[in-house]
C-alpha cells in the first residue's frame, strides 16, 4: 500500500498500481469512458482499466519524477503497439 490514493500490488505476473484518482482526469467517470478503457474480469470482479494513453496523460501530470521518467518508455511502448496494429 502507498497511499489513501493509490495502491501497489506485487504478484506473480509482475507489480500493479492501482490509482484510485489520477491526474489528468476528472473522476471514474472520464477515466472509464469506454472509448477511453477496456475491461478485464479478474478473480471474478469486473476492472476497468484506463487505456496506454490515459495512463500517459495521467503520468504527465504528476508531480513524482518516477511518474516522468516513466513517460518516454510508455510512448515508446504505445508506438510500438500503433505500428504492429497497423
Amino acid at each position: 500500500m502507498v497511499g489513501a490514493n493509490r495502491r501497489h500490488l506485487t504478484t506473480p505476473h509482475g507489480n500493479i498500481d492501482i490509482v484510485i484518482n489520477p491526474a489528468a482526469a476528472a473522476g471514474y467517470a472520464d477515466l472509464a469512458r469506454p472509448s477511453d478503457s477496456f475491461e478485464l474480469v479478474i478473480a471474478g470482479a469486473e476492472v476497468r482499466i484506463a487505456n496506454l494513453v490515459r495512463v500517459i496523460e495521467s503520468k504527465r501530470g504528476t508531480d513524482r519524477p518516477k511518474d516522468r521518467d516513466a513517460v518516454p518508455r510508455l510512448e515508446a511502448l504505445l508506438r510500438s503497439r500503433e505500428r504492429h496494429s497497423s
